[in-house]
């Protein structure tokens, strides 16, 4: 679908296939800094992987790279793959670093309810998920 300003969005099945390879490089880079923070046993025990601290080292790891990226790429390895980018929805410019963090918060939103904060962008006009919404951004086509 494309928009008044010539932006092509992007919809559900690239999305789908971007955050499985931006979800497994997030693991690659999360394995080695969990290791060093926490030993080899983090990855056989279960009560380890559910302290507070723990879960606060994996989730800021993702929350750091991915904020990082929509900050200075306006994109992820897996939009990278699907040709695509992370836009403010009223300029086409690049996310703010507020406008990362309101988005990245909203991907927990979007999840909640049987994930259909990520579903919307099947029936949305501008392909929107909830964390679009939130964060006034649009994940657009880039020519390659």
């Amino acid at each position: 679908m494309k928009s008044d300003n010539g932006l092509v969005y992007v919809g559900f099945l690239p999305r789908f296939l971007a955050i499985f390879v931006d979800t497994i490089w997030i693991a690659l880079l999360s394995a080695p800094i969990l290791y060093l923070a926490f030993g080899p046993e983090y990855f056989n025990d279960q009560a380890l992987q559910k302290t507070p601290a723990s879960r606060a080292a994996a989730l800021g790891i993702a929350a750091v790279a991915m904020i990082l990226f929509w900050m200075f790429r306006s994109t992820t390895p897996g939009k990278m793959v699907v040709n695509s980018k992370i836009v403010d929805a009223k300029t086409g410019a690049p996310l703010s670093k507020k406008q990362s963090l309101l988005r990245y918060i909203g991907y927990y939103l979007a999840g909640v309810p049987l994930f259909l904060g990520f579903l919307w962008v099947l029936w949305d006009p501008k392909r929107q998920g909830w964390h679009d919404k939130l964060a006034g951004s649009v994940v657009v086509r880039v020519d390659s």
